[in-house]
């Protein structure tokens, strides 16, 4: 059975990962892959804060996935000759990644799908990063709204769909893995770097605890505090 390419982009996660439960629906191994495409980026590069923070949650997500068995394939450069690079090697026959919606991921989204499915591949798209599909939330004339208080109605009455849940035990892994460069070799790490006491937490798992004390403590006061960034209170 071919294995399938999951292609990690800002979904640094192992747990309600839409893109990762579509990869174990295809069956055979699953082959988690990290492309540093900073051309893909456009205008908008990464400064260096960003840049830490995401070394430090990519080594978060390598060793969430070695727990499952697993391991993270790092690659740098253009994200589409590197899909193909992995999938010659691998035999892959199926590619699955969450999708990007601001325009020039849309675009690269589009591009590489078109070309993986023209050889032959299959292709899944999907859904990590919002409650709804920007589409699917229109006017009664199929149009988008113009006004939010509607549009926010409208969000309101649209069901939202569980969490999903990863379950425990490992993640199939291939009989060969591909060749992956080391994180280092990334060069996202500068001379910048946080402060020691500013609490910066990378992960999935610091992420989840945020989460849990946002939701139990900080949502109380949220209509009071929320415009006041000193404070422990936004979301």
């Amino acid at each position: 059975m071919a294995s399938t390419l999951v292609w990690f982009r800002r979904d640094l996660r192992l747990q309600d990962n839409p893109a990762l439960r579509a990869a174990a629906t295809h069956g055979g191994a699953i082959i988690p892959v990290y492309i540093h495409d900073v051309a893909a980026e456009g205008n908008w590069p990464a400064g260096a804060p960003s840049r830490w923070w995401l070394h430090h949650s990519l080594l978060a997500l390598e060793a969430a996935l070695r727990e499952r068995g697993s391991r993270l394939i790092l690659a740098r450069g253009d994200s589409m000759t590197e899909i193909r690079r992995l999938v010659a090697a691998t035999g892959a026959g199926a590619v699955a990644w969450n999708r990007r919606i601001e325009p020039a991921g849309g675009a690269q989204d589009a591009a590489i799908r078109g070309d993986l499915q023209q050889h032959g591949l299959a292709v899944e798209i999907c859904n990590a990063g919002l409650l709804h599909e920007p589409e699917s939330i229109v006017n009664r004339q199929g149009g988008p709204y113009q006004v939010f208080t509607p549009y926010w109605r409208a969000c309101l009455a649209l069901k939202v769909g569980a969490p999903i849940r990863l379950a425990a035990g490992s993640i199939p892994a291939p009989s060969r893995w591909p060749r992956s460069l080391g994180l280092d070799e990334l060069r996202l790490l500068s001379s910048w770097a946080p402060a020691p006491n500013s609490g910066w937490e990378t992960g999935e798992a610091a992420a989840a605890r945020r989460l849990r004390a946002f939701s139990t403590h900080s949502i109380e006061r949220y209509a009071e505090e929320r415009d006041l960034p000193a404070a422990d209170a936004t979301s």
